[in-house]
């Protein structure tokens, strides 16, 4: 049975418009920047874990202006699954 993980990503900005992106520090992907973000946990709501990834991640507070769901998946070599706001993983 395949086991797949959703994830939230967040697109954070400054007053210049600037985008802020973290360097992964695991697989999949390691040493691969990326948007911030996590593992949504099971039936926490996408809201609520964008807000705790990112207090966990950058110690920042944040408030989402808006949420995204792009349903696109993106096949890496390693088996992985990645969309820009949500991502899938296969265990």
């Amino acid at each position: 049975m395949k086991k797949f993980e959703i994830v939230v990503r967040a697109i954070i900005t400054d007053k210049q418009n600037r985008i802020l992106l973290v360097k992964r520090a695991k697989n999949p992907q390691k040493d691969k920047w990326c948007l911030p973000g996590g593992k949504v946990n099971f039936g926490e709501k996408s809201e609520l874990a964008i807000i705790r990834e990112i207090k966990e991640e950058l110690n920042l507070k944040l408030m989402p202006k808006f949420l995204i769901l792009i349903p696109c998946l993106q096949f890496f070599p390693d088996n992985s699954y990645l969309s820009q706001i949500r991502q899938a993983v296969k265990k």
